[in-house]
């Protein structure tokens, strides 16, 4: 439901146009569908739940719903050092609940007793360059503070890798072979 909610505007040319045709003809209530288009030639918004039959042209704008791998900035209030604010790729899935692995919450100081976190969405493509380049997580790890690392390995992360690595561990090949196949370069 959030994902159909928050939009990002995208740029239609002649190697996403397909794509976005696709989105435009699903239409405003069903994923991955669109809310609008800005239309290039009079820059009339056009919203698809009134409308959806709509054939976009190159140069349009579809504000499409938010998909896989798209960019978002995560804050949690009070915002007190940049690392309150970073951004995030996207995974969307069912649920009305932001999820973050564990190793990142630190910088956020969030302690899991009912925190609250916005999400903000880029509203053009250059914003997302930026989110990418400055404030993804990965870009994250060194606090500017202290110079040590903030983002790191907690909890069950750790005792997994402990018991997994144990020299007197042994593991089957059926083990094996679903250990690799969760590892999405093995998989083509």
């Amino acid at each position: 439901e959030i994902a159909q909610n928050l939009t990002f505007p995208e740029i239609v040319t002649q190697f996403n146009r397909d794509k976005l045709q696709e989105t435009v003809t699903n239409g405003y209530n069903t994923y991955p569908g669109a809310k609008s288009i800005k239309r290039k030639s009079d820059g009339k918004i056009i919203s698809l739940k009134i409308i959806n039959d709509y054939q976009i042209q190159i140069g349009d704008v579809v504000n499409r719903h938010l998909q896989d791998n798209d960019v978002v900035l995560f804050n949690r209030q009070p915002s007190l050092h940049k690392m309150s604010m970073m951004a995030h790729f996207v995974k969307v899935l069912p649920c009305k609940t932001f999820r973050l692995n564990v190793s990142v919450t630190t910088p956020y100081n969030a302690d899991f007793d009912g925190d609250e976190m916005n999400m903000h969405v880029p509203q053009s493509l250059q914003t997302a360059v930026e989110l990418k380049e400055l404030a993804l997580v990965q870009t994250q790890i060194i606090t500017p503070a202290q110079h040590k690392p903030i983002i790191a390995l907690v909890q069950d992360s750790i005792i997994g890798a402990f018991l997994f690595t144990k020299y007197d561990n042994y593991l089957t090949k059926e083990e094996v072979s679903n250990l690799l196949i969760s590892i999405p370069s093995v998989k083509h």
